[in-house]
């Protein structure tokens, strides 16, 4: 690779990543929770995203430097070849995508050469990587769908079992690529780091239960699962997550129906320290998972994205969770019943988690790219 044309001074790395009600917020809490790592160790760190009018607020505002929004489409050019599974996400062309971004480098950037771009996008694939590859000297990826081709020198997929993953990316990447797969390269905020293994307040009566269903649920699976809850005995203290206040209301209502007292946090900024005090989590599968592992937080997990099922799979096969398998209420509160009833199961699933994932995932992967 060339040398950087900024010697002597701090790193440079863009983040390429979009968020909505549709998209979800969890490639944008990546790519923060990878930034605020190398910005604590002196990197300059920009993210670039198509705006989106139903985006929560705080999903941009966790993002440490500065955030650059792209303009609407114009003609684009159409791509070359198929497009891939999740193309109508990216509301251009990757052509026009990486044309926009360019420009940004351009403007807002003096056109430098950037020492790394990560683009965390289900709608981007080799050919954006290539239109992209003479503004910088590295490239990462961010991906757990393995269904497209990465042209990248790193591709991190925390979800997939290493040996899984080895084998689902080898006809896709490029043969100089470097594979970094397993909850071991989890991208976890600090705060999980420095509060696991730390005393906490679980075995409480009545027992403490954490509804998270991501930051932006747009199947209402928060109400599903709580609306469950009605007929388990004894009552709970029910925690629910919610990443905006829309459906507030229609919880707290659902959850006083079936005697449980209920906590309802929108946006809750500090999700260390909330679940150390919860005895059972009930969670969809995705990047919470690796918290609740780190925080030792027995799981019953939902699985309802193609992505998920791999996460739910290293989960349970470490004793750290059991799997929800529909939604029909019956099973929801049969699942959790027989969880909180067992004291004994839950201490060995907080173990196992923990021993699943440390919460050092990102501090392993900044050792990476800034040792390039």
């Amino acid at each position: 690779m060339d040398e950087p044309d900024h010697p002597g001074c701090q790193q440079k790395v863009l983040f390429r990543a979009d968020g909505s009600s549709r998209i979800g917020t969890g490639h944008l809490v990546r790519c923060a929770t990878l930034a605020n790592e190398l910005a604590a160790r002196g990197t300059e760190v920009h993210l670039v995203c198509r705006p989106s009018l139903d985006l929560p607020r705080w999903s941009l505002e966790r993002f440490p430097g500065t955030v650059h929004q792209l303009g609407q489409a114009s003609s684009p050019v159409p791509d070359d070849g198929e497009p891939v599974p999740h193309a109508d996400w990216l509301e251009t062309s990757q052509r026009d995508d990486a044309s926009q971004v360019q420009a940004l480098i351009d403007e807002s950037l003096d056109g430098i050469t950037l020492d790394w771009i990560v683009v965390d996008h289900y709608g981007l694939d080799a050919r954006w990587h290539r239109s992209i590859r003479d503004r910088c000297r590295h490239l990462l990826a961010i991906d757990d769908l393995a269904d497209r081709f990465l042209e990248v020198d790193v591709l991190l997929d925390q979800n997939r079992d290493p040996d899984v993953a080895a084998t689902d990316y080898a006809s896709i990447m490029g043969d100089n690529g470097r594979l970094l797969a397993g909850p071991n390269w989890a991208l976890l905020r600090d705060e999980f780091r420095a509060q696991a293994g730390m005393p906490s307040e679980r075995g409480s009566n009545p027992r403490r239960l954490l509804v998270v269903m991501g930051g932006s649920d747009p199947r209402g699976l928060t109400e599903t699962v709580v609306g469950a809850l009605d007929g388990l005995n004894p009552p709970l203290e029910i925690v629910v997550v919610l990443g905006d206040e829309r459906s507030s209301d229609r919880i707290q209502g659902l959850a006083a129906v079936g005697g449980h007292t209920v906590d309802v946090r929108v946006a809750e900024s500090d999700m260390a320290t909330l679940m150390s005090g919860v005895d059972v989590a009930i969670s969809a599968a995705g990047s919470t998972v690796w918290e609740l592992c780190c925080m030792g937080v027995p799981m019953a997990l939902i699985a309802e994205e193609v992505n998920q099922a791999a996460v739910v799979a290293q989960a349970v096969q470490a004793g750290a969770a059991v799997q929800v398998s529909s939604l029909d209420g019956h099973e929801i509160r049969e699942v959790l019943d027989t969880m909180m009833r067992d004291s004994a199961r839950l201490k060995l699933m907080a173990s196992a988690g923990q021993a699943l994932v440390d919460g050092k995932g990102a501090g392993r992967v900044c050792d990476i790219m800034l040792a390039e």
